[in-house]
């Protein structure tokens, strides 16, 4: 918590890129596991969207059909858009290594 806000703050230009993978487990912890695959499928609408436009179209088709049973989901996402849709502005060669942080903690692991 914070560690973004410094970094904006302190480096102007900076762009802070939170890890897909993370925020996508976070969104299935209370998902029942029958409803889990439909979830993560319609998650994947999100993350996987061509463009940051059709990303939000589909982060409100996530909020209209599963915001009954899990509304924390859509506002979490909400709260941290600007940070996950960083990548979205990348070449989609790129995208799959820039939207999640695993390797750079697998790197600093040790």
């Amino acid at each position: 918590m914070g560690l973004p806000e410094a970094l904006e703050t302190t480096f102007l230009r900076t762009q802070v890129q939170l890890c897909i993978v993370h925020k996508v487990r976070q969104s299935l912890r209370y998902v029942v596991w029958r409803q889990r695959r439909a979830v993560a499928r319609a998650l994947r609408a999100m993350y996987g969207a061509p463009t940051v436009t059709e990303a939000e179209a589909a982060l409100e088709r996530v909020a209209l059909t599963w915001d009954a049973h899990y509304p924390t989901i859509s506002t979490s996402w909400r709260r941290d858009w600007t940070r996950l849709t960083v990548f979205l502005d990348d070449p989609p060669a790129l995208r799959k290594v820039l939207s999640t942080t695993n390797a750079m903690e697998s790197l600093n692991d040790s």
